[in-house]
């Protein structure tokens, strides 16, 4: 699965409804938080950003 686009004030994604699949403007301040789909109302969790690691894995 695609990590969703950004902007500097909304996330981009597609709503998880596999009947509905709109494509949906999230405000960043959302991430982490239940929204509801405009289209087919459907509540969902905005994904958190992905903590890049920044130290090498351990072998």
């Amino acid at each position: 699965m695609s990590q969703p686009s950004t902007t500097s004030d909304a996330v981009m994604m597609l709503c998880p409804n596999l009947k509905c699949r709109k494509l949906l403007r999230v405000p960043v301040a959302c991430r982490g938080k239940q929204v509801k789909c405009q289209f087919c109302e459907l509540t969902f969790r905005v994904p958190e950003p992905k903590q890049s690691s920044t130290e090498p894995p351990q072998v």
